[in-house]
């Protein structure tokens, strides 16, 4: 075989194996990857088969013949083939670890991923433990704050290093009578004299746990009035800062609050005392004036007949004091309802204002929107007189009488008699004047029983003590401040009635003059309350304290005078009976009334006829005074 049969064979066997690798790269790697070349290779071949026939060796002019070009063609095919196939070998090695890492980091992201889900989850499930813990300490700090600031116990907070005050309550701030920013900005030192100052130092080095004894201190308020308090502490951080809640008891409300206790403890007992022999007693009194009148009638020795009146004077003296006695132990029978009270003030002005001389100036100043008052009316009327009546004796050289009304919310109010503590609202009733006031010493006995500064035979004691009683018995009490030189303030708290409560009677309106009656009273409350009575109803009063009087005042308006209305125990030179007598000779149609301690009982009949006589009770009793007086005036029967 010559050199050129043997290149045929080899470009032949060259050109075979094209097609056979490129049919394994088309398997391999996909006709969309490979076809581009082999349709490149396979038009190059074609050219160079159709380039290369039908010429001669030489006329290639390189040397080689046809043959040996297409092996060689088909060889750099091949090698073509084999660099591609290498490159997309490797390509696909790429690819398949491309995606083997695609896939462990797919799962590795999706297992992450999960992860940092639950962890989220487990993140929002914290932050909303968080913030219901987070609200509930703001709920129970602001539960605390208000326990601490709203809290009547005085009570402040201060740091154990420099002593400087960090944090105080309502309640400390009214104690010492400072403003917030004013008490933050002291030391404690300032509340303090300079000898107590190392007492202190030595108080706060020593821990405190709350169980010791409290101790007792004088504090300084801020109008540098020195108050006696109780002190006890407890350590605790504050901000971080080593500090010391101190909680103050004021010695002075405390002995108050004792006092008061005493104060309603006796009357109770007087009460109790009072209440256990008053109906025995009066049996007695009645049986003794029933005997006394029985033999003034028949004794004929005008020396003997004075020596019985005076025991029935003194019967109903000793009558009027039990019934008082009563009042002040609080079992007097009331009649509570529900009562406007300014209405009831402003209808009774003038009457009141006819209490005082004229160098006296009167002044009213009503609460607006005033609720009703849950009280016994005649009592309040009483107490109006009684306060106004005491002013007035205050001020012998004149003043001014103020009566003012109010709605006041109080949360320390007195005990009641059950031992509760009252706390709300209350109308309060006050009667200030500015007349002498009250030395310490009188204001430490105001309410005793039978304690009294007026001069012997003014006055039993028994007004205040009785009023106090009286309005303890209706859930009510009575304050006051006085100062000599400087006037005195009854302050009448009096319980209100339910929104859905209606007035008990209407407004006052002034009705026309029915006569004109001469009051003859040696008492100037029973007087004065006698008065306001019976001007309220419409009758003109000439009123006397004593027989003297009454016949000077005779003199001069007996043609206008219809009705004597006189106690029957005066002891002034001329009996009751004496005086009516009197008149009676000078003016036959003269109407005569006589009032009496010992003819009442309580809870029963409190008027009646003694022989031909009209007889009312005293105290007096507005209805039952008006039927009496109306009755003898018009020769009707006092209803029974």
């Amino acid at each position: 075989m010559s050199g050129f049969g043997a290149v045929g064979i080899i470009s032949g066997g060259l050109q075979l194996i094209v097609p056979s690798y490129g049919l394994r790269l088309v398997r391999r790697f996909g006709a969309q990857s490979v076809g581009w070349f082999l349709v490149i290779a396979f038009s190059s071949l074609a050219l160079l088969h159709l380039f290369t026939s039908g010429k001669t060796n030489g006329a290639l002019g390189t040397g080689l013949s046809a043959e040996a070009v297409c092996a060689i063609g088909a060889l750099l095919l091949l090698v073509g083939m084999g660099h591609l196939e290498t490159m997309f070998s490797e390509r696909a090695q790429g690819q398949s670890k491309e995606q083997s890492l695609c896939g462990k980091w797919e799962s590795r992201v999706k297992a992450e991923t999960a992860d940092l889900v639950r962890h989220n989850r487990e993140l929002a499930a914290d932050k909303g433990r968080c913030e219901e813990r987070l609200k509930a300490l703001e709920n129970s700090e602001t539960r605390y704050r208000l326990l601490f600031e709203e809290n009547p116990q005085p009570m402040w907070i201060f740091d154990l290093r420099t002593h400087r005050i960090l944090l105080t309550n309502a309640a400390a701030l009214r104690l010492y009578g400072f403003k917030r920013d004013e008490f933050i900005a002291l030391n404690a030192h300032d509340l303090l004299s300079e000898s107590a100052v190392p007492r202190f130092q030595s108080f706060a080095a020593k821990p405190c746990s709350g169980v010791e004894t409290p101790l007792r201190w004088q504090h300084r308020r801020k109008d540098n009035c020195q108050i006696d308090v109780e002190m006890i502490g407890f350590d605790l951080k504050y901000d971080n800062v080593p500090a010391r809640l101190v909680l103050i008891s004021e010695l002075s409300a405390r002995r108050q609050r004792e006092t008061e206790s005493r104060n309603a403890l006796r009357l109770d007992v007087v009460g109790q005392v009072a209440g256990g022999f008053a109906h025995h007693f009066n049996n007695l009194l009645a049986i003794i004036d029933g005997s006394a009148s029985l033999l003034i009638e028949n004794q004929t020795d005008a020396k003997s007949a004075g020596h019985l009146k005076n025991i029935s004077a003194a019967v109903n003296r000793a009558a009027a004091l039990t019934r008082q006695l009563v009042s002040v132990g609080g079992h007097r029978p009331l009649h509570i309802v529900a009562t406007d009270l300014n209405a009831l003030l402003r209808s009774a002005n003038h009457l009141l204002r006819r209490l005082i001389d004229d160098r006296i100036a009167f002044q009213h100043l009503y609460g607006a929107g005033l609720p009703l008052v849950l009280a016994d009316i005649q009592l309040i009327e009483q107490i109006v007189v009684n306060l106004v009546l005491n002013a007035r004796d205050a001020m012998s050289k004149g003043g001014t009488i103020t009566i003012s009304t109010s709605t006041v919310v109080r949360k320390d109010a007195p005990l009641t008699n059950d031992g509760q503590i009252r706390t709300g609202e209350f109308v309060r009733l006050a009667v200030r004047d500015t007349g002498c006031g009250m030395t310490p010493e009188v204001q430490a006995r105001l309410f005793e029983p039978f304690f009294t500064t007026k001069d012997v035979g003014r006055g039993t004691g028994l007004g205040l003590a009785s009023v106090y009683g009286a309005l303890r018995q209706q859930s009510g009490w009575l304050e006051f401040t006085s100062e000599p030189g400087k006037g005195s303030e009854f302050r009448i708290f009096l319980p209100c009635a339910p929104a859905s409560a209606v007035v008990a009677r209407p407004e006052f309106q002034p009705v026309a003059m029915l006569g004109t009656i001469l009051l003859v009273e040696p008492d100037d409350r029973s007087r004065g309350m006698a008065r306001c009575i019976l001007n309220w109803s419409g009758y003109r009063v000439i009123a006397a304290d004593g027989s003297a009087l009454a016949l000077m005042l005779w003199d001069n308006q007996a043609a206008n005078i219809d009705l004597l209305l006189v106690d029957s125990s005066l002891s002034d030179g001329m009996s009751g009976s004496e005086l009516a007598q009197r008149l009676l000779q000078a003016k036959s149609k003269l109407k005569v009334v006589f009032a009496s301690a010992a003819d009442s009982n309580e809870g029963g009949d409190q008027s009646g006829k003694k022989g031909s006589l009209q007889c009312v009770a005293k105290p007096y009793r507005a209805e039952v005074l008006l039927q009496t007086v109306q009755a003898s005036l018009t020769g009707g029967v006092v209803r029974q």
